[in-house]
């Protein structure tokens, strides 16, 4: 499950996801990826439903006209059986980075 830390973060995503949605290519069925898009870091996340991944878009690192970010934080929680978050703190932080650029973009993830 992905939620979002503020509204800010949820519209840099929105933003960050269509841009995202026009420039990169899915591999071709059979193929490796040159790299993973992040429309599927995206994918990953939404379809975990052991865990709530929460994100938090870096204002330092979006672009002010387009509201595209190179950066989003995260927090992630496993849950339990009921949909709870077993911890009050997040058991994995890390971040989603483009070291690439919009028009080239090349996402990864650490922790």
């Amino acid at each position: 499950m992905l939620v979002f830390i503020d509204q800010a973060s949820r519209e840099i995503f929105a933003k960050t996801l269509a841009a995202m949605d026009k420039v990169e290519k899915p591999a071709r069925d059979g193929w490796i990826s040159d790299g993973i898009t992040f429309g599927d870091m995206v994918k990953r996340e939404m379809l975990a439903s052991e865990q709530e991944t929460v994100l938090y878009a870096s204002l330092r690192d979006t672009d002010v006209d387009s509201r595209v970010t190179s950066y989003f934080d995260f927090g992630r929680y496993y849950l339990d059986d009921d949909g709870n978050r077993k911890t009050e703190r997040p058991n994995i932080v890390g971040g989603w980075v483009n070291s690439g650029s919009s028009d080239a973009p090349r996402w990864g993830s650490h922790t």
